[in-house]
């Protein structure tokens, strides 16, 4: 089983992929002077009247939900809108593994 190292691929994702990503996956983000505001997509469904409560950090990296979920790091992120929006169970190697192969990103790959 190929396992990527979550630092590494986390260290290379761009705010813009951040953005990306929100987008894709229905947030209507949109950019701040602190990072990024999107719809809550964490704990819901995309919607149009979902509220603009999830916020990204580019200071440490992290979401953070004001209605629900609380603080996120891409990975939580990952895993919630793969069973919300896709109906599939995903771990964080899971997560790891799809955000490479979405972004075409290349790690160090630890052997299980």
């Amino acid at each position: 089983m190929l396992i990527y190292d979550k630092d590494e691929i986390r260290e290379q994702i761009t705010l813009a992929d951040i953005f990306q990503l929100l987008e894709e996956f229905g947030g209507e983000p949109q950019y701040t002077n602190f990072g990024i505001i999107s719809k809550t997509i964490c704990h819901n469904e995309p919607n149009p009247s979902n509220s603009n409560k999830l916020y990204y950090y580019t200071a440490n990296n992290m979401f953070y939900c004001f209605t629900e979920c609380g603080s996120l790091d891409i990975w939580a992120l990952i895993i919630k809108v793969a069973k919300i929006q896709w109906s599939k169970e995903f771990n964080l190697n899971d997560a790891v593994h799809w955000a490479a192969n979405h972004f075409g990103l290349s790690g160090s790959v630890i052997e299980d």
